[in-house]
């Protein structure tokens, strides 16, 4: 029956031909869709690295802050700082900028042996291990003795240490460049950028409350402990505008909310291009019914005759839907044909091997299946023509 569909297909050329460029754009939509659903599903479920949860988000702005970052500010600072570890609830306090799942985000640059990568980063203090309970793989975290050395030390994340120095350990190289800059240890990750940022690179570099820096610090994170009464925000916020004066705008936030404030932002962005995408495939399906009707208007006499020959109508049945089946399929192969083009020549990072084949096997599934749905109802009719349909046409 293949070889015979393939012989009718070949014998309407131009009719084949339009419908196949209709099935392969459609494919095409479908897969974006698909695959832009893999790429953020595989991202959603893996480890961010840090526990987001039971922590405030502690934001400070003036007006006035635009000058540069003086003693008394940092002083201030750290007062307040010294009062909020006094809190029986508070189990950690840390810089922390920019905080993990907001808006703003922090790309440096890292090069050793004259390779450079961009790279993810952020400013932590001495307690930003235990604030965000970081796993530390391979040599220390900051510490106190870092204060009087010669040299920056950084902290940098698996990906990171993978890029630069493959198998090699890290610790205590010195990157290039004019900062005497050392790695002093490596986290399994902090994709600090949320659930929906791809694994990269990271760097974390040590900020110290101690010690004032020309750095202006206005977020920090307070680690608090399970069970703590949402009113503790309200005391976070009178103990900052305390040492920080009336005129800075206090902002107190859960970490978790800001971390759903952000998946929805991401969310809807999804939903609009997977209606965008469902409402071009709906057209599509009705496209397919329409073409799929027209042709078993025409081929009346041909279906009239087959059946006037003995031919039951399941086999009719089974014809028109072997021809849809075929001609999707060569539709489906051009298509499958441009988009492994896609991750052999990393056209776009984003796609690669791990996506591109289960997003191709999920939306060859769901092309087929259309196809079939699509030419159910005139693969019917055309199994009800009658013999006598065919005396009609000369």
């Amino acid at each position: 029956m293949i070889r015979h569909a393939l012989k009718l297909v070949w014998s309407r050329k131009r009719g084949s031909m339009l419908l196949i460029g209709e099935i392969f754009i459609a494919f095409l939509v479908l897969f974006t869709v698909i695959a832009m659903s893999v790429i953020y599903g595989q991202r959603y479920f893996q480890p961010l690295g840090f526990d987001y949860q039971n922590i405030y988000c502690v934001g400070m702005n003036e007006a006035n802050w635009t000058q540069e970052w003086d003693q008394e500010m940092h002083n201030n600072l750290v007062s307040m700082v010294r009062e909020l570890r006094t809190l029986p609830e508070v189990e950690a306090v840390s810089i922390s900028q920019p905080l993990p799942f907001g808006m703003a985000w922090w790309t440096s640059s890292l090069e050793y042996n004259k390779k450079e990568i961009e790279i993810n980063a952020t400013r932590l203090s001495l307690e930003g291990q235990d604030l965000y309970k970081l796993e530390l793989v391979d040599g220390r975290w900051f510490s106190e003795d870092d204060l009087t050395l010669e040299w920056e030390p950084i902290i940098v994340n698996q990906a990171a240490a993978v890029e630069l120095f493959g198998t090699e350990s890290p610790v205590g190289k010195r990157l290039d460049g004019d900062d005497d800059k050392r790695i002093v240890g490596v986290v399994r990750e902090f994709r600090h950028r949320g659930q929906f940022s791809k694994p990269s690179p990271s760097v974390i570099y040590f900020t110290p409350l101690e010690v004032k820096t020309d750095e202006s610090i206005r977020q920090l994170a307070v680690r608090v402990a399970p069970g703590t009464p949402a009113s503790m925000e309200q005391t976070l916020t009178s103990v900052v505008q305390h040492h920080m004066g009336a005129e800075v705008t206090v902002t107190i936030n859960s970490l978790d909310n800001v971390r759903k404030n952000g998946l929805k932002s991401v969310l809807v962005g999804i939903v609009i291009a997977a209606l965008i995408g469902g409402f071009l495939l709906i057209m599509v399906v009705l496209g397919l019914i329409g073409v799929f009707w027209q042709s078993v208007t025409r081929r009346t006499e041909e279906i009239g005759l087959r059946r006037a020959l003995g031919s039951p109508r399941t086999s009719v049945y089974k014809q028109i839907i072997t021809e849809i089946i075929l001609l999707t399929t060569i539709g489906m192969a051009l298509g499958i044909l441009l988009i492994l083009q896609i991750p052999l020549v990393g056209m776009f990072p984003i796609l690669s091997w791990g996506n591109v084949i289960p997003s191709l096997l999920v939306s060859m599934l769901i092309m087929v299946g259309l196809a079939v749905l699509s030419g159910m109802y005139p693969a019917w009719m055309a199994s009800r023509i009658q013999p006598a349909a065919a005396l009609h046409y000369e």
